[in-house]
This record gives structure tokens, sequence and C-alpha cells, in this order.
């Protein structure tokens, strides 16, 4: 994974981001997000109860979906 890291250039796909999480994505947070325009991480749909907050179901996105693909 340290070669691969350190092989990789800019414009290269499927790039490594983190040796210790694989899976871990470069997620662009959208046009005028002038601040932070990127994120790292993986996208996670979350759905809990409205009440009382509990979570009631959690699931990874891997290969950073289209947000309206995931509501």
């Amino acid at each position: 994974r340290i070669q691969r890291i350190l092989t990789q250039k800019r414009h290269d796909k499927n790039k490594l981001y983190a040796l210790h999480a694989p899976q871990v994505e470069c997620i662009s947070k959208g046009k005028g997000k002038a601040r932070k325009p990127f994120e790292f991480g993986v996208k996670l749909s979350i759905v809990s109860t409205h009440k009382e907050g509990l979570v009631i179901g959690a699931r990874s996105m891997p290969g950073n979906p289209y947000d309206d693909h995931t509501l």
C-alpha cells in the first residue's frame, strides 16, 4: 500500500487515500463550498426514529453514489 501511495499521480483513478482504511474516497462537496471543496471518507446513510432519535438502520455507500440515488 505504501508503494501505491508514493507512486500515484494527481489524475490517477482509484487512488489510495488512507493506509488504515483503503475504502476511503475523495468526496466533492459541490459548488459554492470554497473553503473545503473536498472531504475524505465513505458516505453513510442512517435511519432514525423521529421522536426518540434511535438509530434503526445504517448502511455505508461505497463508490460515492450521487445523493439523489441514496435518499
